[in-house]
């Protein structure tokens, strides 16, 4: 019996040396298929402008329609988006422009790092899939504007002109596509770069705070441009970190969940699985 347990210890001593000498750096940690990733980003790219062009040129409010509105009509809590600084109106735009290009391109920065350099082409093929896939959620899903139509907090002023209270542009306030854009870049640099250094344990959840740094300036400044009601701006975070996650989640090469590392002074071996 004890042989049979020393033999059994050996094996597994063995295969787990085999596995640990392997190093997962020889397992890609994601698996993307080129042409499926490069046609659903190519694909998605044109559905998205096809559906932004379509919300874009939505017909004009009703007149009738704009004089009657109400800050009554908006709830309590999204009421802050009716008290805004109309002086600060078209710098609060650029700078929510400014946010949203630049937090677009931020996921190149991960090419910083080696061991995410390696795998640049893949990395970057399910970015250009994750972006178009967020982008088509809010031009044709049901969350979005299409669907559901919400009058932006600017035609509830009347300092404003009529005629732009009642842009037909003005029925698509829910939900925020530009922090829905963002935080989907953000949480998706967050979670590749948190996929490829497990070493961070709990730290991850610090990096996944960073990442709402980016929707939130870019939510804030939507609000005060009077484009976006607070709950709009939330909604838009949530859909674009639930993407910005889900994709390289559901790309992630299933040989990296394994984990085999040997215990304090090489005795005895710990495995691990991560989802």
């Amino acid at each position: 019996m004890k042989k049979s347990v020393i033999l059994i210890l050996l094996l597994l001593s063995l295969a787990g040396e085999k596995l640990l000498a392997q190093d997962s750096k020889d397992v890609p940690m994601y698996k993307v298929n080129t042409w499926v990733a490069a046609s659903i980003g190519v694909g998605g790219t044109i559905t998205n402008y096809l559906g932004l062009r379509s919300l874009l040129d939505r017909d004009s409010i009703p007149l009738d329609i704009v004089l009657e509105l109400s800050e009554n009509d908006v709830n309590r809590f999204d009421r802050y988006a009716l008290r805004q600084d109309l002086d600060k109106v078209s710098h609060a735009k650029e700078l929510s422009d400014i946010g949203l290009y630049g937090t677009f391109a931020l996921p190149a920065v991960l090419f910083f790092d080696k061991k995410i350099r390696k795998e640049w082409k893949s990395i970057s093929l399910m970015y250009f899939e994750t972006q178009a896939i967020a982008a088509n959620i809010y031009a044709w899903s049901p969350l979005g504007p299409r669907f559901i139509e919400r009058y932006r907090p600017g035609t509830y002023y009347e300092e404003l002109t009529i005629e732009d209270r009642r842009l037909g542009r003005k029925r698509n306030s829910f939900f925020s596509g530009h922090v829905s854009t963002t935080a989907t870049a953000s949480f998706f640099m967050a979670r590749v770069y948190c996929d490829f250094h497990p070493e961070l344990g709990a730290k991850k959840w610090l990096i996944y705070g960073l990442a709402l740094i980016p929707p939130t300036f870019v939510g804030h400044n939507r609000i005060r441009s009077l484009n976006h009601f607070p709950t709009d701006v939330i909604m838009g975070t949530l859909v674009g970190a639930a993407t910005g996650i889900l994709i390289p989640a559901l790309h992630k090469n299933k040989d990296n969940r394994l984990t085999l590392t040997t215990l304090q002074e090489g005795y005895g071996l710990a495995m691990g699985y991560r989802f």
